[in-house]
């Protein structure tokens, strides 16, 4: 990984932990097919679905969950996103493309708050199928890691946390569920310089859970 002192570090991943991987190569073989949109301001911030009908759940059952994608940092799209812990002050928005098991091609969003040392919280998001079926994610608390499990030439950094599924939107509606990110991240270009956009490669696992009405 590239040398970079301290403060320089901090102040990077405050502004962007979810981010990017550059096209040159991919430990998650994200496809090239998967081109960010010019458009990226038709989709609204996503919000959490409070779900307080129990019976939505009865005979609810667990079925594998996988989706790879990407997200790019967005920096005009800050201004959407409120950070009111202090300790994690710097403001995150990611936008991206990926495929999903029960999603198909979908477009996503996520935004979240970050803090020193690599920690962030409050990660609200979407994946949203090609028809505008929501699945709402969330992430309570993570933190990226500059310690690669391996050497890469293209990944600097790296987070492995929990996510929850909070509920959806069309066949998505009360759907629940819970998984972990594994989610690496290019912050430099091959001399060593911050890339404004920079993208971070996801593969997520888990188990999406759906009311028995929307089987």
């Amino acid at each position: 990984m590239k040398q970079l002192n301290l403060f320089g570090s901090i102040m990077v991943l405050t502004i962007g932990l979810f981010i990017g991987a550059c096209e040159k190569g991919s430990l998650l073989e994200t496809s090239s097919e998967l081109a960010l949109s010019s458009d990226l301001n038709r989709a609204t911030p996503a919000q959490d679905l409070t779900l307080s009908d129990a019976h939505l759940y009865r005979g609810a059952r667990g079925i594998p969950f996988k989706a790879k994608f990407f997200t790019r940092f967005t920096a005009d799209r800050l201004n959407e996103v409120t950070c009111s812990r202090p300790e994690r002050p710097s403001p995150n928005f990611q936008v991206g493309r990926g495929t999903g098991t029960h999603l198909g091609k979908f477009y996503t969003e996520l935004s979240f708050c970050g803090g020193d040392g690599g920690v962030y919280s409050d990660t609200n998001g979407y994946l949203e199928a090609a028809n505008g079926d929501r699945l709402y994610v969330k992430i309570d608390d993570g933190a990226v890691l500059f310690n690669l499990p391996e050497p890469h030439p293209v990944y600097d950094a790296y987070f492995r946390d929990p996510f929850d599924i909070v509920g959806g939107t069309g066949r998505f509606e009360g759907a629940s569920g819970s998984g972990m990110t594994n989610s690496f991240v290019n912050l430099f270009d091959e001399n060593g310089n911050f890339i404004p956009d920079h993208r971070t490669d996801h593969e997520w696992t888990g188990t999406l859970k759906l009311p028995k009405r929307n089987r």
